[in-house]
């Protein structure tokens, strides 16, 4: 979440997306709690969020 506001200047670029695209960092696959938790941040820095359900179903 700190990623998101960083910084405020003009030359940073200002995220807009949260894309789940892969499985975990390790190899597993986000749970429903998780997937909820992702969006909840998302969502209270008006950010959109998208989930690539082809590979995401490969997991």
């Amino acid at each position: 979440e700190a990623l998101v506001t960083r910084r405020a200047d003009i030359h940073y670029p200002k995220p807009r997306v949260v894309s789940l695209t892969q499985a975990t960092e390790v190899g597993t696959v986000y749970t429903v709690e998780e997937v909820r938790a992702i969006a909840a941040i998302a969502k209270r820095r008006q950010l959109r969020v998208h989930m690539d359900g082809a590979r995401f179903a490969n997991a």
